[in-house]
């Protein structure tokens, strides 16, 4: 006895067919993109949207609120020069020195105030402010500081029968002290300019400093002195004295050998010998006629000698 076997239907062997290959459709109408298409096309735009912002869209808004910013500055009478606004987006950092005559306050009250007539955020600007500025130093007024009185700066002049002394001293007892010295030389005239200062108080050791220049001018003669020159101040003495004699030389040169604290002394006496005033020689056959001036009897004695010795056959000189 034979079976038959069932035959299936055409619809159920075309259910039971594998799963075929997709073509695309040939009638031209469109198809829906995959899904993993359309989520690329979304990040790229994203990122290029993103990149225009950063490399556009702020630096662009920092630009316009910082016009803004100094213009608002500039309405409200206040110099901008001083301050340097540094901006990250829409926060604001303010460095430099703050104007004169304006407060943290009003700064950040004229930056942060909104403006109407600009549209999106623009009508805020900013968002947040921070002030780095310091204040601005006021000069203090110009004090006139009184001139010191001239304190002590004296000059000394000794020569022939003259002296001379000038400048300032800063008390009586000093100038009679000066004047006294140069009498002890014996001089005949003495031009005294000294001026006094009339300082309440003399500095300690300024009086010493004095006394030692009327040491160097009563250790001497005005005749074994060819020139005597000397300056002083409260800092240095300063001498530079020709003399006639060693003697006198080393005389003065012992005077000015003094220790004083913060005080110099320097300076020579030398000696000249054969220094003469003024001389002029006439000869007239026998006669010989000195006229001038000299220094000491000694340097008078050696002249006539010396004239007796060169002019053979003068009887009188």
């Amino acid at each position: 006895m034979s079976e038959e076997i069932p035959q299936k239907s055409s619809n159920e062997h075309k259910h039971s067919s594998e799963w075929s290959v997709y073509t695309p459709n040939s009638s031209g109408e469109p198809q829906p993109w995959p899904a993993r298409t359309v989520w690329n096309v979304a990040l790229w735009s994203l990122l290029c949207a993103v990149a225009v912002t950063v490399i556009w869209g702020i630096p662009h808004i920092e630009s316009r609120l910082h016009t803004q910013s100094i213009q608002r500055l500039s309405e409200a009478g206040i110099d901008p020069s001083t301050l340097n606004l540094r901006w990250s987006y829409r926060d604001l950092a303010v460095y430099g020195e703050l104007p004169a005559q304006v407060s943290r306050e009003q700064l950040t009250r004229i930056l942060s105030q909104p403006d109407g007539q600009k549209r999106s955020f623009f009508a805020t600007g900013v968002r947040n402010i921070e002030l780095n500025v310091t204040e601005m130093q006021t000069p203090l007024p110009a004090t006139i500081i009184p001139e010191e009185p001239a304190l002590l700066s004296v000059k000394v002049v000794m020569q022939r029968n003259l002296a001379s002394l000038d400048g300032t001293v800063e008390s009586v007892e000093q100038r009679k002290l000066l004047v006294d010295a140069l009498l002890a030389t014996g001089v005949e005239s003495i031009h005294d300019n000294l001026d006094i200062a009339g300082t309440k108080d003399t500095e300690v050791g300024v009086d010493a400093r004095v006394s030692v220049l009327a040491d160097m001018l009563r250790s001497t003669n005005h005749e074994k002195v060819a020139r005597f020159l000397a300056s002083l101040d409260r800092q240095r003495l300063e001498y530079h004295v020709s003399t006639l004699d060693r003697e006198t030389a080393a005389s003065i040169e012992s005077a000015a050998d003094v220790a004083i604290v913060n005080f110099n002394i320097s300076g020579e006496a030398s000696t000249a010998q054969n220094a003469v005033v003024n001389l002029s020689v006439i000869a007239d056959e026998n006669q010989l006629q000195l006229d001038g001036k000299v220094f000491s009897q000694e340097q008078h004695r050696r002249l006539s000698f010396a004239a007796i010795e060169a002019a053979n056959g003068v009887r009188q000189v």
